[in-house]
């Protein structure tokens, strides 16, 4: 039996499908088929290494705290609990990056800020591409009209801003799918192009903490306070994919014509969740604490050597490569073959599950994505399987 109305018109403009709930299936199926073969999981960007025990410490110490009366805590702030922006602050300050407590913006991840932003603008949306498929199902849900800069080899998938024209933009640095950081020179030309055209970017820095040299924040780009808000998260730098953390940061002097950002973001947080759980909140003050710095470190320096090794590989054997500079490596697919048919080829030759790069964008098609996400070692055989499937090629 049917309800008597549609779905909204939003959701009908978003993609049929989510490439990684898709690529999920295929594996599946693979599996059922073959169940005495080896995967090898490299798809969706989801971390494998455990919480470290002084963060696990903090969230049942906080979860203790709930069984009294005196310790008890119930909705928590909307913007969330000062304990935890200013340990964010203080996490940004030693990367070199001033900003007050009251500018940071606790989130329950990245993700759904990334979505729901552009909904709080009357603007259009501007994505290069390819890059993370949640930019344009926000903006498509919520009604907008999207150009997209499609970048390609002759850029390394990293354009230039556009000529003219005033928008919300996206930028992911480093870049997912591709792998790469931008430099200072090209963020500060975006930075230069929305000063001058009223446009705001949204600066997605899911991955800074892979960046050991060069740009970790758009606000180290001189102007970037006035054109720019940054979203960051805990799932990729302190393993909270389960727990789900992240945090915007948003200037105080940041304003449309007539309103100030931050206090429109402070009113949509105070509508769309009563706050990220206060164990949540106090497991994140744990893994931002400078103690935790080198071992998260260590972590981080794994996963890019995974990257590495996946990219040497590719290289190696004569193919265009990008990555390196994140738990990501992008290749041009041999000649003849789809995004998806290379996907089922290496799952089928290899047992290697990688991501079609039509994915995430038309600028995607005819690449794939590999993630570093796994232990080093399954990492390491993958890189030789691969390099041995492309030596055939």
């Amino acid at each position: 039996m049917s309800i008597g109305f549609e779905l909204s018109d939003g959701f009908g403009k978003m993609r049929e499908d989510y490439v990684f709930a898709e690529a999920g299936r295929k594996v599946a199926a693979f599996t059922e088929r073959h169940p005495s073969r080896k995967i090898y999981r490299l798809g969706i960007g989801d971390v494998r290494g455990p919480l470290f025990p002084e963060i696990v410490d903090a969230l049942s110490g906080a979860c203790r705290e709930m069984e009294s009366a005196e310790t008890f805590r119930g909705y928590a702030p909307a913007s969330g609990y000062d304990f935890l922006r200013e340990a964010i602050a203080e996490y940004c300050a030693r990367g070199g990056i001033e900003i007050s407590p009251s500018e940071a913006y606790v989130t329950d991840g990245g993700k759904n800020i990334l979505f729901d932003v552009s909904s709080l603008f009357d603007c259009d949306v501007l994505i290069p591409s390819p890059t993370y498929p949640v930019y344009a199902d926000g903006a498509a849900f919520f009604g907008k009209k999207i150009e997209y800069l499609v970048g390609s080899e002759s850029d390394d998938f990293a354009p230039d801003p556009p000529r003219k024209g005033r928008y919300l933009i996206y930028l992911c640095s480093p870049s997912n799918p591709v792998g790469e950081a931008l430099g200072r020179d090209k963020l500060t030309e975006w930075v230069k192009f929305a000063n001058d055209s009223g446009s705001l970017i949204v600066f997605d820095a899911a991955y800074e903490s892979f960046v050991f040299s060069g740009v970790k924040s758009i606000f180290s780009i001189d102007g970037a306070r006035n054109c720019a808000i940054e979203v960051s998260s805990l799932s990729k730098r302190s393993g909270f994919t389960g727990l789900r953390c992240g945090y915007a940061i948003i200037p105080s002097g940041l304003t449309t014509a007539s309103r100030s950002v931050s206090r429109a973001f402070e009113r949509y947080c105070a509508s769309s969740d009563n706050g990220v759980a206060y164990p949540v909140q106090r497991a994140a003050q744990a893994a931002l604490d400078p103690s935790l710095d080198a071992k998260t470190l260590e972590r981080i320096r794994e996963y890019s050597l995974g990257a590495l090794a996946l990219k040497k590989a590719a290289a190696k054997r004569g193919f265009y490569v990008l990555g390196g500079s994140s738990p990501y490596t992008w290749l041009k697919c041999p000649d003849g073959f789809s995004s998806w048919e290379f996907f089922d080829y290496l799952l089928s030759l290899g047992g290697i599950c990688c991501t079609p790069g039509c994915g995430f964008g038309e600028g995607g098609e005819g690449y794939v994505r590999f993630s570093s996400f796994a232990p080093l070692q399954s990492v390491d055989e993958a890189a030789f399987i691969l390099s041995e499937i492309l030596r055939k090629l």
